[in-house]
């Protein structure tokens, strides 16, 4: 089996069943049996599959195939990275606690294993789930938050789209509603690259109004990103962008949300992403 993965996220056991081909009660199998894989869990006790897990999987699979017993495969195949921890506990924390300590060699280091030892996925969730815990903290922890984590966030979001740039095709506006949210809005951008699209961060907020499909079309935006809160005004403003979508075809709208917000139902040209730790 040649097919490999590129995505660099975490994935459910139903997934990792259809990249393989390998069914479920095999995949269990293979890991309390023989000790293949430990794939990370979450707190309701799922199993989650990294990059490395799948291309070990399909190492074994092709191994099986020559006739090695799967029994043997373990001491063939390359050694594992490490689990991914909790992000939700142990990596978010520890960043918190240094912010909030305001601890600099600490939290660069933080910064420096987690950007540089795990997939973009998992870096991406942990930061926005401690960008949000730390959100309400007082300014001076805010601020020195902001200061060390965003250079490498605008560095990341450079080396990836200089790396891309012959990409052709329309951009994404991406847009904070007020107060504006520079972590949040960078982190957004990263996702949308990894995912392939081309960010545009705006510092011009745009209104649901006849004005923006015509910002949007100026600047190749087929689509916009928005990145609301959890207030009353923020729903109002993600109905409003619903019915924008609904009005202009062509163009969609997805609102980016904390998890456990209100929002809209998802409807043509319109879709909610929600941001934080109970999506996980």
């Amino acid at each position: 089996m040649n097919t490999k993965t590129s995505d660099a996220r975490l994935v459910p056991i139903r997934e990792v069943a259809k990249i393989t081909g390998l069914n479920p009660i095999t995949l269990r199998a293979w890991e309390r049996r023989y000790g293949l894989i430990e794939p990370v869990r979450t707190e309701s006790g799922h199993r989650l599959y990294t990059p490395e897990h799948i291309e070990m999987l399909q190492e074994a699979i092709q191994l099986t195939e020559q006739g090695i017993p799967i029994s043997q495969i373990k001491a063939l195949l390359p050694e594992p990275k490490a689990s991914l921890p909790d992000q939700n506990g142990d990596i978010a924390t520890q960043l918190k606690t240094t912010t909030q300590q305001q601890d600099l060699d600490s939290l660069n280091a933080l910064l420096d294993t987690l950007l540089a030892d795990f997939p973009d996925n998992f870096w991406m969730d942990t930061l926005i789930n401690t960008h949000l815990m730390l959100r309400d903290e007082e300014a001076a922890v805010v601020v020195f938050w902001e200061s060390v984590l965003l250079p490498r966030l605008y560095s990341r979001l450079y080396l990836t789209q200089r790396h891309r740039r012959r990409r052709s095709g329309t951009s994404v506006w991406v847009q904070n509603l007020a107060p504006q949210d520079a972590v949040l809005k960078a982190l957004i951008a990263l996702q949308l690259e990894q995912a392939g699209r081309r960010p545009l961060l705006c510092s011009w907020t745009l209104q649901p109004d006849a004005q923006a499909a015509t910002q949007l079309e100026a600047n190749r935006c087929a689509d916009i990103a928005v990145i609301a809160g959890a207030s009353d005004a923020d729903l109002k403003n993600a109905q409003a962008w619903q019915k924008w979508a609904e009005a202009h075809p062509g163009l969609s709208v997805q609102m980016f949300m904390p998890s456990g917000s209100k929002a809209p139902n998802d409807a043509a040209d319109f879709s909610v992403s929600y941001l934080g730790t109970s999506t996980h």
